[in-house]
């Protein structure tokens, strides 16, 4: 059972090296001819869809049984703890850069950002995917809460936060920090602040499911 679970988060690791890391390399480097972007972009986003947590991950780990779900209950809040840490690094490394930084510092950060995904899709998607599984079809109350919360950090991670990372790295790879540069930045760091704030918002129910944090009394 564990080597299942084992084998499970290593194909996404699997993965996210052997399509995400490469292809960030080549936007980052601009070595992707220009008529191929959009279609580069939209297999990276094929790709990406299928890594955000669903039901049908947390299948597997609902047949492993009562080993697998002993498991799933150190690996949820640790990948969580991940994926939150991860996204406010990026976040407060684009502000404090922009804020105080050099443009050679920014260049540095916003290139950078996007080999954290090598560690930000695999913390996702086993956050995710061993969160339904905990979750054994309850949609109410707390529980209910976390699971509805996570297509938006899925969608808001895919469809926002990685185009835009890539998109930045590539210009500030060639210097060119226009109004379009700042726009998007802006459009990031508020996406980015959002999935900071449902990740949050995840990470407060489960202690208080675990009971380790009270609900303030009205």
């Amino acid at each position: 059972m564990w080597i299942g679970a084992i084998a499970c988060v290593a194909a996404v690791l699997v993965l996210t090296m052997a399509w995400f890391l490469p292809t960030n390399a080549q936007f980052a480097t601009k070595s992707i001819a220009l008529d191929q972007v959009p279609a580069r972009l939209d297999t990276w986003l094929m790709v990406g869809s299928c890594s955000p947590p669903s039901p049908l991950c947390s299948e597997f780990w609902q047949s492993l049984g009562e080993d697998g779900k002993a498991m799933t209950k150190i690996i949820h809040p640790i990948a969580g703890v991940i994926a939150i840490v991860t996204i406010a690094t990026f976040w407060l490394s684009t502000a404090m850069s922009e804020l105080f930084g050099s443009e050679a510092a920014v260049i540095a950060v916003k290139t950078a950002i996007p080999w954290g995904f090598l560690l930000l899709v695999p913390a996702l998607a086993a956050a995710g995917g061993s969160g339904f599984a905990l979750a054994q079809g309850r949609w109410a109350g707390l529980v209910g809460a976390k699971i509805k919360r996570m297509p938006f950090i899925a969608a808001n991670g895919i469809l926002i936060l990685i185009p835009a990372a890539l998109f930045l790295a590539s210009k500030a790879r060639a210097a060119e920090f226009d109004t379009t540069f700042y726009a998007v930045q802006a459009l990031e760091l508020v996406a980015g602040a959002a999935n900071i704030t449902l990740l949050g918002l995840n990470m407060r129910d489960g202690l208080r499911m675990k009971g380790r944090l009270r609900r303030r009394s009205a």
